[in-house]
């Protein structure tokens, strides 16, 4: 499938099942891969008297990261 990535990879450590304190790390990554991806499609703004064909750009972001720290009262 064109545009489709070839491999995914995932890492997560957790911390803290014992005390109040705990902290959770996740990090995810899609393979190479292109950071725009470009689309040929008809589309119609509000206002518009008629659909118009066009490239329309969506941005991918290649890497995401996420980091929970949490707190037991």
């Amino acid at each position: 499938m064109p545009g489709a990535v070839n491999r995914v990879a995932a890492f997560g450590l957790h911390y803290g099942d014992e005390g109040p304190f705990g902290a959770q790390f996740q990090l995810r990554h899609y393979g190479p891969r292109d950071l725009l991806e470009d689309y040929f499609y008809e589309s119609r703004l509000r206002g518009e008297p008629d659909a118009v064909a066009d490239r329309h750009f969506h941005p991918v972001e290649p890497r995401s990261a996420r980091l929970t720290l949490r707190l037991a009262l």
